[in-house]
């Protein structure tokens, strides 16, 4: 067997043992990779290293070190390449820093597997982990701030329900991961990480507090904006606005850009504001060239019902044709329409003005 065979069949075989969830122990997995490459002399130290227990140490200390350097994963690659000929003795200190949780293995895309350095306070969390337990952290942690269905996490996993279950309950009692609910499904309960912040998609953003809308909320700031936008001299950005609504104290959580242009937008659908370009009308000059805003000039719209006599006629209830009262003989309906000569409304010219009863 070439050295290159040895190599994969070394390093890579322990990680991807415990990258799978397989049972298989790591000492037995050191004990097959230490057979492969020659007997005792992998966990010996050699290469430089120093002798014994000592270098064995040094190599644990370097490799954890450059993990730690590599936040986002360091890949197989990285290693044969730093190590060289120490990549072999690797094997039995990957297996010990996985069983202790002071790293962790994933698998990428590319089916490569990439090794992460894991936060102290996490992995005294996951210490004495099972297979199955590591297994569900797994699923849970890869469905990120969205969450995932316990139904979902049983058909990724293939557990069954009461195992399940008490996996779910001793991982969130360790605080390794939290429930919560949607505001599109209050009943349906998401799992994710414990740290994590869930997404807007779940919690609604600020506009919900405690999986209700709020409107209270949402008419105050409304009318705060409003407010603001009234009294600025100049047509106001949405910079402007942002940092108003942000140092104002209206909001007691903090908004973003965009949430803030959703109320400015609703103000508009309600015609209380107007944009104006960039720069016209007073208007500041944005560094994006987007709208200013100023509030909407009031329009009282024309009410044709209480011009029309008849929606204003003290004598209305008793108007009926044919009658005393009717609209053929009405001499406020003549007047209003101009008719010459009292000659009812069979006749005539419309004109305008106001009738006074």
């Amino acid at each position: 067997m070439s050295s290159n065979a040895i190599e994969n069949q070394g390093v890579g075989e322990a990680i991807s043992t415990k990258a799978g969830g397989s049972s298989t122990s790591s000492s037995s997995i050191t004990t097959r990779a230490m057979a492969t490459t020659g007997g005792g002399s992998t966990a010996g130290g050699g290469g430089g290293g120093g002798g014994g227990g000592e270098g064995v140490i040094l190599l644990r200390d370097e490799f954890l070190s450059l993990c730690l350097n590599h936040a986002e994963g360091l890949r197989d690659e990285q290693l044969r390449k730093h190590f060289a000929e120490r990549y072999l003795q690797l094997v039995p200190i990957i297996n010990s820093c996985l069983a202790e949780n002071r790293i962790r293995c994933m698998k990428t895309e590319r089916n490569e597997l990439v090794y992460q350095a894991m936060d102290p306070n996490l992995a005294e969390k996951m210490k004495n982990l099972g297979a199955e337990q590591l297994l569900v952290y797994q699923v849970v942690e890869k469905a990120g701030n969205k969450g995932i269905w316990h139904k979902d996490i049983r058909s990724q996993t293939s557990l069954q329900q009461p195992a399940l279950k008490k996996i779910l309950k001793n991982l969130e009692s360790r605080q390794l991961i939290k429930s919560t609910s949607s505001i599109s499904s209050k009943t349906r309960k998401l799992y994710l990480l414990f740290d994590l912040e869930p997404a807007k998609e779940i919690t609604g953003g600020p506009w919900y507090t405690e999986h209700e809308f709020d409107h209270e909320f949402i008419e105050e700031l409304s009318r705060a904006i409003y407010m603001f936008i009234k009294q600025q001299r100049k047509p106001p950005s949405l910079a402007a606005i942002s940092d108003y609504v942000r140092t104002s104290g209206v909001s007691k959580v903090e908004l973003a850009a965009e949430e803030v242009q959703l109320i400015i937008n609703s103000l508009a659908y309600d015609m209380k504001i107007e944009p104006v370009r960039s720069g016209v009308l007073g208007a500041l000059h944005t560094p994006d060239g987007g709208p200013c805003y100023k509030v909407s000039r009031h329009v009282t719209p024309l009410n044709h019902f209480t011009d029309f006599p008849c929606g204003r006629c003290p004598v209305q209830a008793q108007c009926e044709e044919g009658g005393e009262i009717s609209p053929a003989a009405c001499r406020y309906f003549n007047r209003w329409l101009e008719l010459k000569d009292g000659g009812g409304v069979g006749g005539g010219t419309v004109g305008g003005g106001m009738i006074e009863f």
